[in-house]
């Protein structure tokens, strides 16, 4: 059995073990990130599972599915609500705990702890709060949903503005009931990632961030990432699926492209940032893997900025 241990998660994260912060360090040495890579018979059956699944029906992203959204958010309001306001109650149904197999660096492992793919989280959102947000003044995330992500950052730099958007109104709800609850300095505001409103105006000095929210987008990323280029803001860090970082000669990559294309999941972002890198209108700081769920490597980092912002 494997251990992710703190020079692990820094490997994933492209930084050296020393500059692991604190608050990460204590969440990973405090918690269970062990899990057996799968092999043999227990690889095959997990294999023949998406194969199995490539060949079903499965539902295509886009604005029709607005509602499965508000349905899903409204169900996070009212547990946040009947809770009294426990930020875990905030979380994602598909990010609570459960024996799920996930993907790590193109193998699959099952994870001893039912919270692997939570407390993983929690350890990237922090990292991603301390490594990109210290000098910025606000923070903005695009396809916030229930946002459990806004609550952490604010947990961290309770001094700075957080701003969440989303094209379902009960997360905008949600929003209105962490300001109430909790103080935290965080608006919320309806936004269509499929056709943004160029006159919302993103603060200077500010962060934006996705977590699997342009996922949604497919190939229709376009205006949303015009809008970015307008707004100009000081850096760009968006956790979403980049198919262009599968390698196809590989089994469980060739999957997690196939199943990526299969749900017109995000496709060509990372080509089209390369092409305005190469034209210097941007600069592209990081790429890279860190972490996937069975069917494809959700988890996978792009961080950017205009040349001129």
């Amino acid at each position: 059995m494997h251990n992710l241990k703190i020079d692990d998660f820094a490997r994933l994260f492209g930084i050296r073990e020393g500059e692991m912060p604190g608050e990460c360090r204590d969440l990973i040495n405090n918690l269970d990130f062990h899990y057996t890579v799968l092999e043999g018979v227990d690889r095959d059956k997990v294999i023949l599972e998406v194969f199995r699944t490539l060949g079903s029906e499965l539902p295509i992203p886009g604005p029709d599915r607005v509602g499965v959204w508000e349905r899903g958010w409204s169900e996070n309001l009212e547990e946040f609500v009947d809770s009294g306001f426990d930020s875990k109650s905030l979380v994602p149904f598909y990010n609570r705990p459960g024996k799920r197999v996930m993907r790590l660096q193109g193998q699959y492992i099952s994870p001893k702890s039912l919270n692997f793919e939570a407390d993983f989280l929690g350890v990237l959102k922090r990292w991603i709060a301390k490594r990109f947000f210290p000098e910025v003044d606000h923070v903005y995330e695009f396809g916030c949903g229930p946002a459990h992500n806004l609550m952490t950052f604010g947990e961290i730099y309770p001094d700075k503005c957080y701003h969440g958007f989303d094209w379902a109104t009960a997360s905008q709800e949600i929003i209105q009931r962490i300001v109430d609850s909790n103080g935290i300095r965080v608006s919320g505001q309806w936004f269509d990632m499929f056709s943004p409103d160029k006159t919302c105006q993103i603060e200077p000095n500010s962060a934006v961030v996705t977590f699997d929210s342009m996922e949604q987008l497919g190939g229709r990323f376009g205006p949303f990432l015009d809008y970015l280029l307008l707004q100009s803001p000081k850096l760009c860090i968006h956790i979403e699926p980049l198919q262009e970082l599968y390698d196809t000669s590989i089994l469980p990559d060739y999957l997690a492209a196939a199943y990526s294309k299969r749900r017109n999941y995000l496709n060509g972002f990372l080509t089209a940032l390369r092409k305005l890198e190469q034209s210097s209108e941007i600069v592209i700081h990081d790429v890279r893997k860190i972490l996937g769920s069975l069917y494809q490597d959700g988890w996978s980092l792009v961080v950017w900025s205009r040349r001129d912002s």
